[in-house]
């Protein structure tokens, strides 16, 4: 089968998820109040709650409106780097029930479940993470990654809706299969296509 044989194939049952700039608001604030926090005696982060009391539903109603479930998932670990790959296999390896990994990477009854998602990324404001050296040691740094999915959302009046720059969207065809395909919809809009 030829890769566009094997492209149209996935494409046909590609599941699309709608990037969420509400959902993302709330996903930053999370993060922003971790890497105020990380390593000092106000580092209490251990569930979705953070130390100023926000939940997963209050984040994501701050700057919109959910319809359905929700589910969320933050992963806290030390990187000398960040790589997509190492944060999907957070997502898809992580301990227990996984949710997550289900809504993601799962079947295709699962992936209907959620329409929107986001998420954000933060490290220690104090640390530059670096491969060490015979010279010099690694250097790794705190990391935290914070993903949502919601069966719906609609962003409040005010929110911008996440759109591509001409740069993005000139080199965002992403890998053959519709892994990550850019731009999907209209101005304004942005979706990530999920292969069964």
């Amino acid at each position: 089968m030829s890769s566009t044989n094997v492209k149209a194939a996935l494409a046909a049952t590609d599941l699309a998820l709608k990037w969420a700039e509400g959902l993302a608001l709330g996903n930053v604030a999370y993060v922003t109040e971790w890497t105020a926090a990380v390593g000092s005696a106000a580092d209490k982060f251990t569930s979705l709650t953070s130390t100023d009391g926000t939940t997963t539903a209050s984040r994501a109603s701050a700057n919109g409106t959910v319809t359905g479930a929700i589910v969320e998932a933050a992963y806290f670990f030390k990187a000398f780097s960040l790589d997509a790959t190492d944060l999907m296999n957070f997502i898809i390896t992580n301990d227990g029930t996984n949710a997550m990994r289900d809504t993601l990477f799962n079947t295709e009854a699962e992936k209907k479940k959620y329409g929107a998602m986001s998420m954000a990324i933060g490290q220690d404001d104090g640390c530059t993470p670096a491969f060490g050296t015979a010279a010099a040691p690694h250097v790794p740094c705190d990391t935290a990654l914070i993903v949502t999915v919601a069966a719906g959302y609609a962003n409040a009046a005010g929110v911008a809706a996440w759109a591509l720059t001409a740069a993005e969207s000139a080199t965002a065809e992403g890998p053959v299969g519709g892994v990550a395909e850019f731009p999907l919809g209209g101005a304004g809009s942005s979706t990530v296509a999920l292969p069964t």
